[in-house]
């Protein structure tokens, strides 16, 4: 089983903090239809989505430029 997290950021984290500060590599970037996005995300609208990968980790940033850019989201890894 691959280790795998989705996790809501905005579009100016993706270079910003997963890129240039966490050292994630981008490994694709893909849209989900509306129709998608409902089924995967509980998401009623077409979704951008970028899978990367930080070691053994892949993290699905699932983009949301309407979230509050001061809201805190936090993962611990053990």
């Amino acid at each position: 089983m691959k280790n795998h997290i989705a996790v809501n950021t905005i579009s100016s984290d993706i270079q910003d903090f997963y890129v240039d500060i966490m050292g994630c590599k981008i490994i694709r970037h893909y849209r989900l239809s509306a129709k998608e996005a409902i089924q995967k995300y509980y998401l009623p609208k077409k979704i951008d989505i970028y899978e990367m990968k930080l070691q053994d980790l892949i993290i699905d940033l699932i983009i949301n430029d309407s979230a509050e850019e001061d809201c805190l989201q936090h993962i611990n890894l053990i």
